[in-house]
């Protein structure tokens, strides 16, 4: 059964939308806002040198009817005071206290309404006026005569960043505002706010130890509150106890989750704290039914209800209604799911980003479920489209965040890829898979996943097609959730949904026959010009050429290939993950132990992944595989494969790619010149011992005996090489010397880990070494290749290949145009000996794929390093021109 979901924790405290709430709690307690709290500590932020009485009577105004949940008055009261300030523009600086005062109650109001676009650069504007000509984040609250008032104001922006799902953002102002120089200008209470804030921010982008401390330093502070009282220190101790339950529920930990939610509880009963225990419990609920124990979640969530009754907050609400929704449905009452999820979309849409996607996954699963692949798809389509969305945003704003939802969203591509695939909307489901690409590399580089290249189209066409047909099919989903959840009465039954005329029209549509051949297409029509615009890449490669994506579903292996001409073609292996997965392991164990014939597995996986479109490679006379390998397939290079006569390397070229969205495929230009120069580097000492730790691991390495000859091999081929032995190889001395060579060849040691980017590496001959990370920072926008030829990429299977992905991703932020990279660790002789075949046929002006073809044929033809250990191992990545 596919999980349901529910909102990620910032949900858990109560949203600016519902502050009236926690200004009772806190005047309940002696407390004030945040705003009041600066505004009190430095007096003359009031509007003395008003020059009209009326500006000081709107502000009033506008603070009582924020104070009584009047926004809409409170954004006129403070609208017409900032009219009212600009109109008469007294003496420069004689208003400036009482404009950003304004303009700080009207941005709170406007968030009080969930219009956080809209706050957002109102936030800004008031944090100008105080800090006039300062970008935001190089504010310096100590120096500044109104750091207390702009430090809350930075706050409140990353508040609204982050409700807004900016995280990266949001995580940034929480870091400015806790940095260790405004100490001084922070009280303990307003510290542990902010905290708090961000211990959810990096429970959300998946930093979830980091998340755990700086929650844990929330206790610390709390027991700091001397003066003040009980109450008070309970109610933050249950905040923190909520989010670190919601960071282990996210970490599947639901005991530990259920301890530290039912703590939480007693504390927000004991303090009379309504909010959170009323999330409290719904998040209680939600992780019962997660763990199937039913009866406690009703028992939970109608514990929930009754509380959330008594206040009525929408989005409140429309959590529980999603637990509830998950709850009806593990007990299979579809007609109370289908209205739960209705009613929770419909409070969520167009103010809630994030609840959004989660009412929309449920929807989707919902209709999965009921054999509706149709209005599955249409559903996990827009909320693959709203994740893009947010992606593209926290790209804009901070590239060293990791994606909004990388743990789960990965699964959700999948997913939509196997539907679409089950529909045989084989466009649809490259796109998909590209995007999955895209999303992988996020996965394992810890940041917002790339952008597509400029001339893909936008993903919002990725939701729309060209036919009338495939148009109806995929309509925008707005329009079907406006008018089904805002139009219809409230009692629409699940029945009367699916008789819905827009709907029936939808479903008529999908019962058509499938599109065998491409229609002509639409040149706004993402999916088809999309295949149009690969199809036209392969035929202008140097040799028929092909391109193969695998995707490994939890039952079966997709195979979907693209030729230069004609449809794609679409072909099914009914072989489960596990089997799939276990073969791969045992080939690769085979393929590291030379003294072993890995036939048996290698022609297993030549079954699986190339027998099915054999034919096909024949009549169209391919003679190269551009390759997108899915999970442990990036572990067993392609060249490795055997038909039972043959390995694959004799027959075909291949080379890898990480996504044809950002793989630079067609520039011939990126092709070898003939005057080519090589920029060699090498770590030959072997009396040389170095170790390099990575966490509690020790790796010790010695000099590469045979990298001396491999590199002067090198150089009486390649004339025009320039080499750094030893001591002299270094980043420093490596990167400086860059300018003007086409190609980087470096002979020693590097270690790629799944999962950890920061832990892999490469050695240099000083020994000191470069992570993935800083390979990403390098600038080699003139060369064509880098060649690791003494790497060691495929540790094991258990990171799914994403360290590999990786790898050739960041070569390509280089601007270098395609690597070389080995699976494994090779004997340094055969390493040397293949790469004197490789640059040998470079040099006679063969291609990047054609001469790596070229070096393992040769090898394979020797007695000495015939096995595949020695030359299937090193796979090129990037274009194979």
């Amino acid at each position: 059964m596919w999980p349901f979901w529910t909102l990620p924790f910032w949900f858990i405290f109560p949203s600016i939308a519902d502050e009236p709430t926690v200004l009772a709690s806190q005047e309940h307690l002696g407390l004030k806002s945040p705003w009041t709290e600066s505004v009190d500590a430095q007096q003359n932020y009031k509007q003395s040198a008003l020059p009209e009485t009326s500006v000081s009577e709107l502000l009033a105004a506008g603070d009582r009817a924020l104070k009584e949940g009047d926004y809409e008055a409170a954004i006129s009261s403070f609208e017409t005071a900032i009219a009212l300030i600009e109109s008469v523009e007294a003496e420069p600086g004689s208003t400036t206290d009482a404009k950003g005062e304004a303009l700080a109650g009207l941005g709170e109001a406007y968030m009080y309404t969930n219009a956080f676009d809209q706050a957002i650069p109102i936030f800004e504007s008031a944090i100008a006026h105080f800090s006039p000509g300062m970008p935001v984040d190089e504010i310096d609250f100590a120096t500044n005569e109104y750091g207390s008032i702009l430090i809350n104001l930075v706050y409140f922006l990353g508040q609204a960043h982050e409700y807004s799902a900016h995280f990266g953002t949001a995580l940034g102002y929480y870091h400015q505002v806790l940095a260790t120089e405004n100490a001084d200008l922070l009280s303990p209470q307003k510290r542990i706010d902010v905290l708090i804030r961000q211990g959810v921010v990096e429970g959300e982008i998946g930093q979830y130890s980091q998340a755990e401390s700086t929650l844990q330093q929330v206790y610390i502070l709390i027991e700091q509150l001397e003066e003040t009282s009980t109450d008070y220190r309970d109610w933050q101790k249950a905040d923190a106890l909520a989010a670190l339950g919601w960071v282990q529920e996210e970490q599947e930990n639901f005991e530990l989750a259920i301890e530290q939610y039912q703590s939480a509880v007693q504390l927000y009963q004991q303090t009379g704290v309504t909010y959170g225990e009323t999330l409290a419990v719904s998040n209680l609920g939600a992780v019962y039914v997660k763990q199937g124990n039913y009866s406690a979640a009703r028992t939970a969530l109608n514990q929930a209800l009754t509380l959330l009754d008594a206040e009525d907050v929408p989005y409140q609400r429309a959590v529980l209604l999603d637990s509830f929704g998950a709850l009806h449905k593990a007990e299979g009452d579809v007609e109370a799911a289908w209205q739960a999820y209705r009613q929770a979309i419909a409070l969520s849409q167009g103010s809630d980003k994030v609840g959004e996607i989660t009412s929309l996954f449920n929807l989707g699963s919902l209709m999965e479920d009921q054999d509706q692949p149709e209005l599955a798809i249409l559903f996990y389509k827009q909320a693959i489209a709203n994740i893009e969305t947010i992606r593209q945003d926290l790209q804009q704003r901070d590239r060293a965040v990791q994606q909004i939802y990388t743990r789960r969203v990965e699964d959700f591509y999948r997913k939509l890829a196997d539907l679409l695939l089950q529909q045989d909307r084989i466009p649809e489901a490259l796109q998909v898979i590209e995007l999955l690409k895209l999303q992988e590399v996020s996965t394992y580089l810890h940041s917002p996943a790339p952008n597509p290249s400029e001339a893909t189209p936008p993903v919002e066409q990725f939701i729309e097609d060209t036919s009338t047909a495939d148009n109806l099919l995929n309509t925008r989903v707005e329009s079907i959730v406006a008018q089904t959840f805002n139009e219809l009465p409230a009692n629409t039954s699940f029945a009367a949904f699916l008789a819905f005329p827009e709907v029936e029209k939808l479903l008529a549509a999908s019962s058509a026959p499938p599109v065998t051949t491409l229609p002509q297409a639409n040149p706004s029509a993402f999916q088809l010009t999309a295949i149009e615009a690969l199809q036209s890449t392969l035929a202008q490669q140097p040799v028929p050429t092909a391109a193969l994506y695998p995707l490994i579903l939890g039952d079966r292996l997709e195979l979907i290939l693209i030729t230069p001409e004609g449809a794609p073609i679409h072909q099914v292996q009914s072989v489960s993950e596990a089997t799939l997965t276990q073969t791969a392991g045992e080939m690769l164990q085979q393929l590291k132990a030379p003294v072993i014939e890995p036939t048996a597995e290698a022609q297993q996986l030549h079954q699986w992944l190339i027998q099915p479109i054999a034919a096909t490679l024949r009549e169209q006379n391919i003679e190269n595989i551009i390759y997108l390998p899915d999970g442990v397939l990036r572990y067993i290079p392609l060249a490795a494969l055997h038909d039972g006569q043959q390995w694959l390397a004799t027959t075909y070229q291949s080379h890898n790619v990480t996504a044809t969205a950002i793989d630079n495929l067609d520039d011939q230009e990126a092709s070898l010149s003939p005057d080519r120069s090589v920029l060699a580097g090498a770590f030959t000492d072997a009396s040389s011992d170095v170790e390099v730790q990575v966490g509690t691991e020790r790796f010790p390495y010695a000099g590469l005996a045979a990298a001396r000859a491999e590199i002067n091999a090198l150089a009486e081929i390649m004339p025009k090489t320039t080499t750094l032995i030893d001591q002299d190889f270094t980043p420093f001395n490596t990167l400086g010397a860059v300018e003007g060579h086409q190609i980087v060849h470096l002979a020693t040691h590097a270690k790629f880990f799944p999962g950890q980017p920061e832990s892999s590496f490469i050695l240099f001959g000083d020994g000191s070494t470069v992570n993935m990370r800083d390979i990403g920072q390098w600038e080699l926008p003139d060369v064509e290749l880098v060649v690791f030829s003494a790497c060691e990429t495929a540790v094991s299977i258990e990171g799914d290949g994403k360290e590999i992905l990786g790898l050739g991703f960041q070569i390509q932020q280089t601007g270098a145009e395609a690597a070389i990279a080995s699976l494994w660790s090779v004997n340094d002789e055969a390493t040397a000996a293949l790469m004197a075949q490789f640059y040998t046929a470079l040099s006679a002006g063969k291609t990047k794929a054609q001469a790596l073809q070229y070096a393992q044929q040769q090898l394979m033809k020797t007695r000495r390093y015939a096995h595949p250990y020695n030359w299937s191992g090193f796979i090129l990545i990037g274009n194979g021109t």
